[in-house]
């Protein structure tokens, strides 16, 4: 079998509108997923042109286009600033209405002191730091604070109650740390009039049990 010979197609159409694109699968050079925006274009991609999304065996990967009419779509690949630039068509829109780009356990893409039973496979969520995802397009990020020896860090841990010998101890590690999500923010935004939302949740003081690994 020659998986190099392997491709596929699907067309799409907005309703009502002539604007289209394709996702395409193709199998020579290695497995992809492509958009092709036959129809229809969006910043940083033109009409005509072809964005590769990429292949996760036994995995997923995302193409997003918003908007409402010719001129004002916004597309994965889009500019940093794809807010301010979709401003004209969400403008007067409650915030409670929309649905952001958002990353889960934001700081979770570096190990920065872990337990025993906390490997990357178990604990990291993300292959981003906030500062590139926040240049990819997310704008709602999953902040999850420990103070870790005097530091504030996030952390990803899970409370484990042991009740035969009653105490409570958690699992986990730390991530990113606080002072370098803010830096990133403020980086970010330093030419640009974005808004950029930070949930605070799931605080927690680590202790510095035996089986900790600083």
């Amino acid at each position: 079998m020659n998986t190099g010979d392997s491709a596929g197609e699907a067309s799409y159409r907005l309703e009502g509108t002539d604007n289209s694109f394709e996702i395409q699968a193709r199998g020579d050079g290695g497995f992809r997923l492509q958009t092709v925006f036959t129809g229809l274009s969006t910043p940083n991609n033109g009409q005509g042109s072809t964005l590769n999304l990429g292949w996760r065996h036994d995995g997923s990967v995302q193409f997003a286009l918003s908007g409402v009419d010719a001129g004002s779509f916004i597309s994965s690949n889009a500019p940093e600033n794809w807010m301010t630039l979709a401003l004209p068509t969400f403008g007067e829109t409650p915030l409670g209405k929309f649905v952001l780009p958002a990353s889960h356990d934001s700081g979770m893409h570096v190990l920065d002191g872990n337990t025993a039973g906390s490997t990357p496979c178990n604990t990291l969520t993300q292959s981003l730091n906030v500062r590139d995802q926040l240049a990819r397009g997310a704008r709602y990020f999953d902040i999850r604070p420990v103070i870790s020896g005097g530091v504030f860090k996030t952390g990803h841990y899970s409370k484990i109650n042991v009740d035969e010998i009653d105490f409570e101890t958690a699992q986990g590690g730390n991530g990113e740390s606080i002072e370098s999500i803010i830096d990133a923010v403020n980086d970010f935004q330093h030419d640009k009039k974005e808004l950029v939302i930070l949930n605070l949740s799931h605080d927690w003081m680590t202790v510095r049990p035996a089986s900790l690994c600083w």
